[in-house]
């Protein structure tokens, strides 16, 4: 089934109580004062579901002669295929009759009719004679009219009670009789509010009476003027009488802002299968056996949202929520809660998938949350806002033992505490920016010296190798080196001359053999000139060749010279070699590189200490803001303090008057950060000082060490000596933690007993609770939802208390309660009743049934968590003897 196919059939199943138009005071053709010209069942009745009334009552003065024929007419009009799918009006038979002048209606079960409202008439005087005369008067004494419409377990309405004839005309014992009769009061247009008001406040007989709004129409025009809602299962005689018992609630609409709509499951192996469940916008209660559901119902919902409970022990620990989750479902199974917030449809569904780490239960998997709209959804965020109130079986108990936890659950219902500790939360953060900043700085700080001397290590090496740069460049060795090696490239280069013109020489004479030819006639020269010209060139380039093959410049390195000169060097490199073996290096061209390696660490290092002194500049404007925002939240806290409060003024005013709040705080965390970080630190009597410091508020404490204020610690009884130790200690630390010591907001909360205070610690179980739980559950809009909240509560209190509060808030805040206690679904008139049931065959747990309780169904089940009817009699009989 698709999200959209879940959301449909959510949203399609009846779900409870819900608004119905009613007019309870009718007048058909068959009074003899009626206007009608048209006598035509059909048309009246199509007239009256035209006109969206949903159940009428037809009451005719003195007669019931027409409710036969339009009974008739609507079963007839119901098999009519342009109904087919509607609901057409309910018919209630009823009479109008009159009483000491004041006119009364008498309503019956839609079972009944024409003869039965004869029946009645006879039984309080009335002769058939006297049917549908609207002058006829009953006679018949109040005791026995009221006896005559309990034998039909009928209603007494006070017809127009503020019109001509009504019962707000009389005063006096006539009235008294006969308000003591009446069950409900009727109120004609057009003041219907003011003149309710007025009743209630003037006649007060009529103070727990319920108060309907009547047509008295003759007519269709009047019909329509005049529409009237009552919270009914379905349009019933049965759900009409139950206004009796809910003088107030049942004529409510809801205006809540946000509601859970309903709850499908995916799951082929699960408890719950692939069920789908509705909820009412008001009061929901979940009722069965152990075993069958219900607990694990709630879990489902909260495991969905994500609202797991505060405490650890309840949520991922063995037997916690998510054990339990881990226990019913299998990873792959999902879960999909559907939620109307600001009248927008959104669907939140979330997976199974939970993992288990020794004891500790952990889910991997977080929720998807659509938005549904124009049949179609669309992924989204969790939308800003969205609230749930959820407490588990046991879970209010624990709380009432973790005052800190109340404290923030009190902090959550004022608006401006959340702006306030957000606004400190923020400098908070800027404090954590500020205190690592000025570790930062005053560790650049700690540095900066050996930098400097870094600095000045480097200037010296840069000298000295400067100097022995400049040493080594003067050197006499470096001159014969020079001079030594251009003497030998130019011998070198002569000598490759030489041989170059001794290779060339040898050459030559083989070339001159060669050409000799040319010289020769017939083998002899051709003339004497010949022969002349030839020997000449041949033996100049034998002289030549002689020449360079015996010269001596190849004895160059051998000349007594040459080797005086070798030996001068050899001394000078000796004296050349020690300069270089003093500088750390090893060859000359290593010193030009080092040189410029230590000229760059110089720059490096003096861009750092510039840098370093800049941000060392900045130190006093950190402390100066670490002080501005310190004292900022100094007054946040302050202006929180107040706002907290005033919050405390409210709940208290809110709350029963039997419990109070008083504002708290813990400073024990302060108490223990000091005594640990003051240990061994020379404190005298450090346990008495560690009080006294306590005294204030870890920013106050921190203000006053970051300024160095001895005096104003000396203020709080601290000696001079130890005042001096604690700044010096604490505005030393590497890590500052001070400011996020919390001190928590612990209320107290309790009981007042005869005029005294007794707080929770002095109390027993239940009345620990007693006094948390109104705390907990007040209206804030959000939907509530709570398992077995009885189970630590005083008998007494769930019905004065309890039920009362949800009887006032349900109609501006969903309610979602599992039971077992039958006073919550029927003294808060659950709008509707979920009875679940365990299906031992299958491993399963269904919705037997749903309803409210005037479902025949429904008051059977909430009937055997009081032990039966049987049991409610033989009590009843018993408290009455």
């Amino acid at each position: 089934m698709t999200l959209l196919e879940k959301y449909n059939e959510i949203n399609k199943r009846p779900n409870g109580l819900r608004l119905w138009a009613i007019d309870l005071h009718f007048h058909t053709p068959a009074s003899k004062d009626s206007a009608w010209i048209e006598k035509d069942a059909f048309k009246i009745l199509r007239m009256i579901h035209e006109a969206g009334i949903n159940c009428v009552a037809i009451t005719d003065h003195f007669s019931g002669n027409f409710i036969d024929e339009l009974k008739n007419a609507r079963k007839t009009m119901s098999g009519w295929s342009e109904f087919r799918g509607q609901n057409l009006p309910v018919i209630l038979p009823g009479v109008e009759i009159e009483v000491d002048g004041v006119h009364l209606l008498c309503i019956f079960s839609e079972k009944y009719g024409t003869a039965e409202i004869n029946y009645f008439l006879s039984r309080i005087g009335i002769k058939p004679g006297q049917y549908g005369d609207p002058e006829a008067n009953c006679t018949t004494g109040l005791l026995d009219i009221r006896a005559a419409v309990d034998e039909y377990g009928g209603l007494i309405i006070a017809a127009h009670a503020n019109s001509n004839k009504g019962l707000l005309g009389i005063k006096g014992k006539n009235f008294a009789d006969i308000a003591s009769i009446i069950d409900i009061v009727e109120i004609n247009r057009p003041n219907f509010e003011r003149d309710v008001e007025g009743a209630r406040k003037y006649r007060p007989e009529l103070k727990n009476k319920p108060f309907i709004r009547g047509s008295d129409a003759h007519s269709e025009e009047g019909l329509k003027k005049d529409r009237f809602y009552i919270k009914m299962q379905s349009p019933s005689f049965s759900s009409l009488k139950q206004i009796i018992f809910e003088p107030f609630s049942r004529f409510l609409p809801s205006e809540y802002e946000t509601a859970i709509l309903g709850i499908s499951f995916s799951s082929s192996t699960g408890i719950f299968g692939s069920q789908i469940l509705s909820f009412n916008g008001a009061m929901n209660t979940i009722i069965g056996g152990r075993g069958d559901g219900k607990s694990i119902l709630m879990d489902s919902i909260r495991y969905a949202l994500e609202e797991y409970p505060t405490l650890d022990h309840l949520n991922n620990l063995d037997g916690g929520m998510l054990s339990r989750i881990s226990g019913t479902f299998k990873d792959g199974d999902s879960i999909s809660v559907f939620i109307l917030h600001h009248k927008e449809i959104y669907a939140c569904i979330r997976g199974i998938a939970i993992e288990k780490a020794r004891k500790a239960y952990s889910a991997s998997t977080p929720a998807k949350w659509y938005k549904i709209e124009a049949g179609d959804f669309t992924e989204i965020i969790r939308p800003e806002g969205l609230k749930f109130t959820i407490y588990s079986q046991g879970e209010i108990e624990s709380l009432t033992r973790e005052l800190d936890v109340i404290g923030e659950i009190c902090d959550s219902y004022n608006p401006e505490i959340s702006d306030i500790k957000d606004r400190i939360s923020e400098s908070l953060s800027i404090l954590d920016f500020l205190f690592s900043e000025r570790l930062r700085i005053r560790k650049i700080d700690e540095l900066l010296p050996e930098k400097k001397n870094r600095n000045t290590e480097l200037a010296v090496n840069i000298a000295r190798f400067e100097e022995l740069l400049g040493s080594i460049d003067k050197s006499i060795y470096r001159k014969m080196s020079r001079a030594n090696e251009e003497a030998s490239r130019m011998i070198n280069e002569i000598w490759e001359v030489i041989e170059q013109m001794r290779r060339i020489g040898g050459s030559m004479i083989g070339r001159l053999d060669n050409v000799k030819d040319s010289f020769f006639e017939e083998g002899s020269f051709i003339n004497t000139d010949f022969e002349a010209y030839f020997n000449h060139v041949r033996s100049t380039v034998i002289r030549i060749s002689e020449i360079m093959t015996f010269s001596d410049i190849g004895k160059f390195n051998d000349t007594p010279e040459r080797k005086s000169w070798k030996v001068k060097l050899d001394a000078e490199k000796v004296v050349y070699d020690n300069l270089i073996r003093a500088s750390g290096m090893e060859t000359q061209e290593s010193l030009m590189p080092r040189l410029i390696a230590l000229r760059e660490d110089q720059k490096k290092v003096g861009i750092e200490i510039e840098s370093d002194s800049a941000e060392i500049g900045k130190l006093e404007e950190v402390e100066i803001n670490i002080r501005a925002t310190l004292s900022d939240v100094i007054s946040l806290q302050s202006a929180l303090r107040d706002a907290r409060m005033s919050n405390i003024e409210k709940l208290n005013a809110d709350t029963p008057e039997t419990v109070y709040v008083d504002y708290g705080s813990d400073n024990s965390e302060l108490k223990d950060w000091l005594d640990e970080t003051l240990k061994s630190k020379g404190i005298t009597e450090k346990g008495a000082t560690v009080s006294r410091l306590a005294s204030l508020s870890p920013m106050e404490l921190l203000l006053n060490i970051t300024s160095k204020n001895v005096e104003e610690i000396k203020k709080l009884g601290v000696s001079e000596a130890n005042a001096n130790i604690l700044i010096g200690v604490i505005d030393s630390m590497q890590e500052q933690s001070l400011h996020r010591v919390n001190v928590a907001f612990t209320p107290s909360i309790g009981l007042l007993k005869g005029g005294q205070k007794f707080p929770t610690a002095t109390l027993s179980i239940g009345e620990k609770v007693s006094a948390v739980f109104p705390l907990l559950t007040l209206n804030t809009g959000r939907p509530i939802l709570l398992d077995q909240p009885e189970d630590d509560l005083d008998h007494n209190y769930i019905i004065n208390n309890i039920t009362q509060s949800i009887k006032q808030n349900k109609s501006r805040q969903q309610f979602i309660i599992v039971t077992h206690n039958p006073n919550i679904p029927v003294l808060a008139d659950s709008d509707q009743i979920i009875k679940m049931k365990r299906i031992e065959e299958s491993h399963t747990c269904i919705v037997e049934t749903s309803g409210a309780i005037e479902d025949d169904s429904i008051k059977s089940h909430v009937m055997r968590l009081d032990g039966g009817m049987e049991a409610i009699e033989i009590r009843y009989r018993r408290y009455r003897s």
